[in-house]
Formats: C-alpha cells, sequence, structure tokens
C-alpha cells in the first residue's frame, strides 16, 4: 500500500544480505523457491494450518524482497525476471484467499468480495503505471523506478495522492488524510449497518434463559448467564469478518499515514498523536487477533464487534466540523451546526451505542440494559465496558461544555 515509502527501508534490510550468497545462487533460484514457499502457504491454509501457513507465508514476503535485491546487486535485473516475480506473486495472491475458504462453504462470499478487490486495485496500478510509462516517453525522461517493471502506487495511496498531489505540503497531506478517513468510515458504517441487518444475525423474541447460572444471577447467589444459544453471542457471519478486516487494514495503514504526516510537519515524534496512535495499536492488534481465531474457526461475539464498529459513523461529522472550522471559519452559522450535530452524532454513536449493545446482548435472557451490565458481563468485560461508557459520557460533557461556550461567543458575537 505504501510500497514507495518503505522500498527504501526494504532495500536497506536486503541489500547487505547479498554479499553473502554464492555465486551459484541466482535471482531466479530464488524467485523460484520464492513461488514454492508461497504455495506452501496456500497448502498450509487449506489444512487449516494457520502458524504453518503463517510462517511460508512470510517466508514468501522475504524472498520475494531478496531476489530484486540480488538482481540489482549484481546488476542482471531483467525483464523476463521482473515478469517471473510478478505472475508468482499475482498467482499466490489469488489463490491464497481461495486456500483459506477450502473446506468452509460459507466463506466464498468474502472471497469474492476479496478477490474482486484485489483486481480493481491491481487495474487502478498498472493502469496508472502504463499512463506514467507513456508521459515519461513523450516527455523523453528516464525513468527513476529501481525496479524492472514501473510499479505506481496502489488504490489507498492513489486516492490520498488524488487529494493531496505528488510531492504534498502538510496541510494538503493532511486534508487528503482526512478525505480518505471519512470514506472509509462512511463505507465501514454503511456495511456494518448491511451485515446487522441480515436474518442470521436477528436474534429469537425476548425469551428468559431458565439455564441454572441464569436463574443463581438473578437470585443474587453469583454465577453467569449461559449464553451456550444467545445469538448474540454465537451467531457468525463471514461477512461480518470480511468487515472487521477491512477495519483491520485501514487501521494497519493508517498508523503509517501518522508517521508520514508526523515527519512532514517536521515535528518527528513531538509532531505525533500519539492518543490515535495508541488508539489504533490497540484496536488494530484486537482485530487482528481476532482473525487468529476467525482462522481456527473460534470466533464468538462478532455481532458485538461489528456493533461496535459503528461508531466509525460519526467520523465523518467530525471531519465536515475540522474542514468548516479550518477553511470556512467565517461562516459561523455552518460551523456551529456541524458543532451541534457532531454532539447528536457522537452521543449516538459513542455513548447510546454501547447502551444499546447490552439491551440486545440482555434482551435473550429478559434484561434491561442495566441488568445485562450488572449480572450478564464477567468482570473484565464489565471494567472494560463501563471504562468506555464513562470515559465516552466525559468527553461527551466536554464537547457539549465547549459547543455551548461558541455558542454563546456566536451569539454575542451576531449583535
Amino acid at each position: 500500500m505504501f510500497d514507495i515509502q518503505l522500498r527504501s527501508f526494504k532495500d536497506r534490510l536486503f541489500d547487505p544480505s547479498c554479499y553473502y550468497i554464492p555465486h551459484a545462487v541466482t535471482p531466479l533460484h530464488i524467485t523460484i523457491t520464492a513461488f514454492t514457499t508461497g504455495l506452501a502457504a496456500c497448502y498450509s491454509a487449506s489444512q487449516h494450518q494457520v502458524f504453518l501457513s503463517i510462517f511460508f507465508w512470510l517466508l514468501n514476503r522475504a524472498l520475494d524482497c531478496l531476489d530484486g535485491a540480488l538482481a540489482r546487486h549484481r546488476k542482471a535485473a531483467s525483464d523476463l525476471g521482473g515478469f517471473l516475480d510478478l505472475l508468482g506473486d499475482f498467482v499466490i495472491y489469488s489463490l491464497l484467499p481461495i486456500s483459506l475458504a477450502m473446506g468452509q462453504p460459507d466463506a466464498w462470499d468474502a472471497v469474492a468480495t476479496l478477490e474482486a478487490s484485489i483486481h480493481v486495485n491491481n487495474f487502478v496500478l498498472f493502469y496508472v503505471a502504463a499512463i506514467a510509462e507513456k508521459r515519461a516517453r513523450v516527455d523523453g525522461e528516464k525513468s527513476k523506478e529501481l525496479t524492472s517493471l514501473m510499479m505506481k502506487p496502489a488504490l489507498i495511496e492513489v486516492l490520498i495522492r488524488t487529494f493531496s498531489g505528488s510531492s504534498p505540503s502538510p496541510q494538503r497531506f493532511s486534508n487528503a488524510v482526512k478525505a480518505v478517513s471519512t470514506f472509509h468510515s462512511t463505507l465501514l458504517t454503511v456495511l456494518a449497518l448491511y451485515a446487522l441487518r441480515q436474518k442470521p444475525w436477528r436474534p429469537s423474541s425476548p425469551q428468559k434463559d431458565l439455564s441454572n447460572a441464569s436463574k443463581e444471577n438473578i437470585a443474587g447467589k453469583g454465577g453467569y448467564p449461559d449464553d451456550g444459544r444467545n445469538p448474540f453471542i454465537i451467531a457468525r457471519s463471514e461477512f461480518a469478518n470480511s468487515i472487521t478486516a477491512i477495519e483491520a487494514g485501514y487501521l494497519v495503514q493508517d498508523i503509517v499515514v501518522l508517521l508520514i504526516e508526523a515527519r512532514l510537519h517536521g515535528g518527528g515524534t513531538r509532531g505525533l498523536d500519539k492518543t490515535l496512535l495508541t488508539h489504533h495499536i490497540g484496536i488494530g492488534s484486537a482485530l487482528l487477533l481476532l482473525h487468529c481465531h476467525v482462522a481456527r474457526g473460534r470466533e464468538v461475539g462478532i455481532y458485538v464487534i461489528v456493533m461496535f464498529l459503528l461508531m466509525n459513523s460519526s467520523t465523518p461529522i467530525l471531519n465536515l466540523r475540522w474542514y468548516l472550522r479550518t477553511f470556512a471559519p467565517q461562516r459561523r452559522a455552518a460551523v456551529l451546526l456541524a458543532d451541534w450535530a457532531f454532539v447528536l452524532g457522537f452521543f449516538t454513536a459513542r455513548v447510546w451505542l454501547v447502551w444499546k449493545i447490552l439491551a440486545v446482548y440482555g434482551a435473550h435472557h429478559g434484561w434491561n440494559a442495566f441488568e445485562a451490565y450488572k449480572n450478564g458481563l464477567r468482570m473484565p468485560c464489565k471494567l472494560g465496558t463501563g471504562a468506555l461508557w464513562m470515559a465516552n459520557m466525559g468527553w461527551w460533557t466536554i464537547l457539549v461544555m465547549n459547543t455551548i461556550g461558541r455558542a454563546r461567543t456566536f451569539t454575542l458575537g451576531g449583535h
């Protein structure tokens, strides 16, 4: 996704190793070995051997970096070598999702979506590369690419460069990041709402769970309810798994974007939004861990996670508010309207949503939201949910107070 920015780091990492590779080993040998390890990763994935598949995949990626580095080191780069390298990559990229879905009939919708996104991304990559090569020939410029083929930015990077330009100023880059963030959060909200409306998700009509654990809990004798039949907990959806994968991928790329943005602003780590970075690392790590369980077919609580993803719905309003404050501060009425819209959106997506999730969970046991929080949640979940709700409620209270202060200033200024 950020291949161009990371390529110099990759070269510094792999170039020194080229001195230790025997001359009898050619770049083509490494390319073939990389393709073989990629096939091994696919086979392991089809057999549900998760960690073995990850090992072969990482080895494939390392060898894929090494063959090009060795070819450039020996000045042996060729069009044929670049073609075989890229062909092997695309075969593995296409085969791996299919291998993951083998033996999981419900996964084919997710695989079709993923394969379609890969091909759309590849279309963008190669079309832009063809246009760039055509313009370079017309202008008589020599390609500055380090690889034997001209590799241009992929889809997300194209979106960022569309908004920011090829050599963006710090402000333009920040604008582009906000635009991509708005697009992502809107898309994810729509996908999450669609997933939650699917019939397999919908819980049955509310009724008391008469298990012993539940009766003991209601009677105040300790224990927790039996959620083994609670569709809110046990229901699964490959489409929902795909949505969580999209969110995990976005958080990973946004971590890189935050680092690039801090560097462009010249502040280094001092200019880095550490709160947002910590949030992204924490949530991204949790989602990656979730997908380790998904790969083993052991995921639970996906409905809960997808509902939590609806918190993204407040981000477009936040970015609109930022845009008006930055570029149209003279439109005070519009800025104030955006402020109050964000107050409402934040409360709905960050405060009321937590209460709604508890209410939906408690419906299976005949509880309201507070009873579900008190009787149904184990202590770690109770502490985490309570801390999240209290923090969001605190931020919302501060937001309301600040908005009221700005509204008073606006009213006084109007007179």
